[in-house]
């Protein structure tokens, strides 16, 4: 297709991108739905699941089950509808609760004097692995990230 671009999304699969789109501007955008990007929201969920190097799942709470994948340097989270991960259905979480930020290779998640809990102890800043769980007001989050396998 003339002025467009395919993009490999998994072995053996693609999906033709407008010339001057970057992928990464997509999964920013709207999910597929403004019209901007080109992509339907199915192509725009294949390359989330591509770029996804860390990500907290809801295992408690009124949002069990959604996933929220990490982009930015630093991450905040809150119950404010400016925080990158906003938790509006859960009134005992602050506007701005916590951050999660990136210290090195990794992330780790800093309490913003909200009152902030991994696997069950309560912190103030706290390196993050995978499988850890945040505990937030009444919601849980579980830290996951795709840790690079070394064969040996």
């Amino acid at each position: 297709m003339a002025g467009h671009r395919l993009v490999r999304t998994s072995p053996g699969r693609g999906a033709l991108l407008p010339v001057d789109t970057n992928p990464v501007d997509l999964v920013n955008c709207c999910g597929g739905y403004c019209g901007k990007c080109g992509l339907s929201g199915a192509a725009i969920g294949v390359i989330e699941q591509l770029r996804k190097q860390a990500w907290l799942a809801v295992v408690g709470g009124p949002l069990t089950g959604k996933q929220f994948i990490i982009y930015n340097q630093v991450t905040t989270i809150g119950s404010s509808p400016k925080c990158d991960i906003a938790l509006l259905k859960d009134p005992r979480i602050a506007a701005q609760h916590c951050v999660i930020e990136v210290a090195g290779s990794a992330y780790q998640l800093r309490d913003l004097g909200a009152g902030t809990a991994v696997n069950g102890r309560p912190v103030q800043r706290h390196p993050l692995r995978a499988g850890d769980v945040i505990q937030i007001g009444s919601t849980a989050l579980e830290y996951n990230d795709r840790a690079i396998q070394h064969g040996g």
